[in-house]
């Protein structure tokens, strides 16, 4: 009986205990209340991987060749964890053929008969959204009726001629569903429909203000988003949001709408919309399930409030690996897929921005073709290849043996050349919750285009020979290393590369560039100016860090560069990225 009595107690004890932990006030919603969100899962069906094809699939920048099991990974973790609903924010399929889209709907069943509802919005990789798709994608249509038990069975509200529907959810969300992907209808259609229309907009703001009225929780899905995810100096080289549309999110908070959920560009992003009085819009983008970070969001919900966390995959079902993947893979998987995943992305990713960074090289007519090729291969490649470490350069010129010179420590990592950092910039964005700004990477970066220098340099005897003064070229560098300050005209730098530039055969625009910086910088803030116009306002001011003769590159990087113009690209900003909290606005509110 004292037994019994000592258990009573402390079971009472712990409960108290329990109880007051929670702050006051604080809504703990129930372990089940939650719903699941994953985009951009790019199913290849395993039947279309073959023998002769598996090398191309187990090469591209996604995970393709592994797309099923970490699909089938997740499928899994929402019946364990007894998720009430999933919402897919489009891209269900790599190529919008109808057997991979007959894959992804086979899983979709498994959920649903484990009591996991699914709700699916279609991406640019689903339908017939380019020329190339019109041979094998699925057409409008076809998606409908293979998703019709995933959204459209159940929907309260259709936007004919479109993929865009309602759903009231659980008694408590009215999920829009916007289609906004341009794509051809059918195969024989010579225009695409538009991808977002002022008809689509109205829906979905009646949509957002029937549900208010009826108390529902209104949640935007689609796929494309309707703010700009993406750092500024990324977003001049990315998709952009059409102008027209980007005053949504305004509206759907007048609509009483103020979480939306959108996929497309691979990243884990949360921006916020705020008004004049104080609420916000959430678009909250989740990164695709086969980059380095095979991830999904968990949204638990209650009465008070919705938080959003990212779940990430540790592992996956290596059985539902297509059998002509290579063992070599397999083994690694499942040794440690996260591991592996990160390897994967960096290789490639790696592989791709050399692509692009030699493919914009070679697009520039400097008109002196010896001198662009010493230049672009000789010393801006090779500073980008060179070794950090002098224990990898096997005797050859390194970072850490131009910094020794200086006085300069290196910092010790695993890296061995600038391109191995790219990786970890790239994974960053992907992630969310940059912080990069005082990193050893930027330490790294700034001293890598310090060194451009110092094999600019080297070349100088070479590239003298080239100008009709074959003048000497003898770079400060110790003033460089120093104060960080690039001695210009003393040094013959710039006089010689104007020589070179204005006896080629360049554009007038460039001719009369190169004139006004003959003999010194007093003319740059025109070139200041053409850099803002060119990179639309992301880059000014860039004439602050000129002198009449000199250049301060310390500042130009540091205050310029990591402070300023890539500034969201190293740092995010808030909301978090990764987790969030919203409060539930009830009608009295």
């Amino acid at each position: 009986m004292k037994k019994k009595l000592f258990f009573i107690f402390l079971i009472t004890f712990i409960l108290m205990f329990s109880v007051s932990c929670k702050k006051e006030g604080e809504v703990v919603p129930d372990h089940n209340d939650r719903f699941a969100v994953a985009t951009d899962i790019h199913i290849l069906a395993n039947s279309l991987i073959t023998e002769e094809n598996v090398d191309y699939y187990q090469n591209t920048d996604k995970m393709l060749h592994l797309s099923e099991p970490i699909f089938d990974a997740i499928v899994n973790q929402l019946i364990e964890g007894e998720y009430k609903f999933l919402l897919l924010a489009g891209d269900l399929t790599e190529r919008g053929d109808r057997i991979s889209h007959l894959c992804v709907a086979s899983k979709l069943r498994k959920l649903e008969k484990a009591g996991v509802e699914v709700y699916v919005i279609n991406g640019n990789h689903d339908v017939m959204s380019n020329e190339a798709r019109k041979n094998y994608s699925v057409t409008q249509d076809e998606f409908k009726e293979l998703y019709m038990d995933y959204g459209y069975k159940e929907a309260t509200s259709v936007l004919p001629g479109t993929l865009c529907y309602s759903a009231d959810i659980q008694n408590k969300f009215r999920l829009i569903a916007l289609d906004n992907i341009a794509y051809y209808t059918d195969a024989f259609q010579s225009s695409m429909i538009n991808d977002v229309t002022e008809e689509k907009i109205q829906w979905v703001r009646q949509q957002a203000a029937d549900a208010k009225e009826n108390n529902l929780i209104p949640i935007l899905l689609s796929h494309k988003g309707f703010m700009n995810h993406w750092p500024g100096a990324v977003s001049l080289i990315s998709e952009k949001v059409p102008e027209e549309y980007a005053y949504l999110p305004q509206g759907l908070l007048w609509d009483g709408a103020y979480l939306g959920f959108v996929g497309h560009n691979h990243l884990n992003d949360v921006m916020g919309y705020e008004n004049g009085a104080g609420e916000v819009y959430y678009e909250v983008e989740t990164g695709s399930t086969l980059f380095c970070e095979s991830n999904y969001r968990s949204v638990t919900y209650s009465d008070e409030k919705i938080m959003v966390d990212t779940v990430t995959l540790n592992h996956i079902d290596c059985d539902s690996i297509s059998p002509f993947v290579s063992e070599e893979i397999v083994r690694a998987v499942k040794a440690d897929f996260p591991a592996y995943a990160y390897k994967h992305f960096s290789e490639k990713i790696n592989q791709t921005v050399q692509y692009y960074f030699n493919y914009y090289l070679n697009k520039i007519d400097f008109g002196n073709n010896t001198f662009w090729n010493i230049l672009k291969n000789d010393i801006i490649y090779a500073a980008f290849s060179m070794p950090l470490y002098e224990k990898d350069a096997e005797g050859k010129q390194s970072l850490e043996k131009i910094l020794k010179r200086y006085d300069i420590v290196l910092p010790q990592t695993e890296y061995k050349n600038f391109w191995d950092i790219v990786p970890i910039f790239v994974s960053s964005l992907i992630k969310g919750n940059e912080d990069l700004r005082s990193s050893s990477e930027i330490f790294i970066s700034k001293y890598v285009a310090y060194s451009i220098f110092v094999l600019f340099d080297e070349k100088s005897d070479e590239i003298s020979l080239l100008s009709k003064n074959n003048t000497k070229i003898d770079i400060n560098l110790d003033r460089l290393f120093a104060e960080g300050v690039l001695e210009c005209y003393e040094s013959n730098l710039i006089p010689t590369i104007v020589d070179i530039a204005l006896d080629s055969q360049i554009g007038m625009k460039y001719q009369m560039l190169f004139s006004s910086i003959k003999t010194d910088f007093k003319a740059i803030t025109t070139f200041s100016d053409m850099i803002e116009t060119i990179t639309k306002g992301i880059i000014t001011s860039v004439g602050e860090y000129f002198g009449t003769y000199t250049v301060d590159l310390e500042n130009l990087f540091e205050r310029g560069f990591f402070d300023h113009y890539v500034k969201d690209l190293l740092t995010d900003s808030n909301p978090d990225d990764r987790s969030i909290t919203i409060n539930v606005r009830h009608e009295e509110d």
